[in-house]
């Protein structure tokens, strides 16, 4: 529990020195990742990444935590699915640099990245996942809508721009 406190204050020196005292287990650093990329501490997700922490790992765990679903589970999703809900940019940069799949999703979710940064309106993080190749067909939460719906529905202007210039690289602005 204590490299999961760390890690969530960003306390990039103390999360190093306890995964010197290891061993831990790959739901504890699973825990400690995703806290960590949420919460857009990049600095304390590139010590656990430099720890070869799997940056696709899933845990489904018991814990006290606003997110929550209704089983009383914290939904099996990716670090970078949580950095992306959360609008965590810089996490999200640095979890695909170091090999997190663009594609990582919340599975109880059902949506990828793209889906739920798109759903909330986070355009950095939109962004970033575009210039990774975010596949735009994939799913948003819930409702199986696709992200530009989603952006759409929710009122992402910025997001809405962002997706459609991905669809259409090469489109004109229409002059009235």
């Amino acid at each position: 529990m204590a490299l999961i406190k760390a890690a969530q204050r960003g306390d990039s020196d103390t999360v190093s020195h306890l995964l010197t005292l290891g061993p831990w287990s790959s739901t504890e650093t699973w825990c400690a990742l995703t806290t960590a990329a949420a919460n857009d501490w990049s600095d304390t997700v590139s010590v656990l990444l430099a720890a070869k922490i799997n940056p696709n790992h899933t845990a489904r765990v018991r814990a006290p935590s606003p997110h929550i679903n209704t089983t009383g589970r914290i939904p099996t999703s990716t670090a970078l699915f949580w950095a992306s809900s959360f609008g965590a940019a810089a996490s999200a940069a640095r979890l695909l640099e170091c090999g997190a799949h663009v594609e990582g999703c919340g599975a109880s979710w059902r949506s990828t990245a793209l889906g739920i940064a798109s759903r909330k309106g986070h355009a950095g993080v939109v962004k970033t996942l575009l210039a990774a190749k975010a596949q735009l067909d994939g799913f948003a939460c819930f409702g199986g809508c696709k992200p530009l719906a989603e952006a759409t529905e929710n009122g992402h202007k910025a997001v809405v721009a962002l997706l459609k210039a991905a669809l259409i690289p090469d489109a004109q602005p229409i002059k009235f």
